[in-house]
């Protein structure tokens, strides 16, 4: 009796999946809408953003660094002279990754056919802040070199503060 019940759902599974597949077509429509774009763009971006707060507060966790220092005393040089090192290591190996990762994300997704030329400028001044961030090192978080791409992406539509 229930025989015909799971044929019957075998066989829109089937046809389902057939669906879902493009029905076989060789047409694939590779184009990205601005909507779609916005939506993953704004996901990456905090998604990113969250990973290297992560990394840098539990690089920088003020508990492994208590005690009291005065301004100029030698323990506070010895302080500054070691997150600043640590900085280097943070930005070198963990930053820098991160922000390419994050670049390689964005252009996966691929752009709008109206906006290619806006999102092409967009992640081309993201990397070049990334190079700039690469160059610099620790110094180059307290630059402005992500400045272009976050008011282009904040234009755009996009929230998409990088440090």
């Amino acid at each position: 009796m229930y025989r015909w019940i799971i044929g019957l759902v075998i066989g829109a599974l089937v046809v389902g999946a057939g669906i879902g597949c493009g029905g076989g077509s060789d047409e694939t429509d590779t184009s990205v809408t601005k909507v779609v774009f916005v939506k993953k763009a704004n996901f990456v971006c905090a998604d990113s953003k969250r990973e290297r707060t992560a990394i840098g507060e539990e690089s920088f966790n003020p508990k492994q660094r208590q005690g009291s220092h005065a301004v100029g005393s030698k323990s506070t040089e010895e302080l500054e002279a070691e997150l600043k090192e640590l900085g280097e290591e943070l930005v070198t190996e963990k930053i820098v990754p991160s922000l390419q990762k994050q670049q390689k994300e964005l252009e996966d997704i691929g752009a709008p056919a109206a906006d290619e030329e806006k999102v092409e400028k967009m992640l081309a001044n993201m990397e070049s802040g990334t190079s700039e961030l690469a160059e610099q090192g620790y110094e180059g978080l307290f630059g402005n070199g992500f400045d272009k791409f976050e008011k282009e992406a904040e234009t755009y539509g996009l929230n998409c503060k990088v440090i």
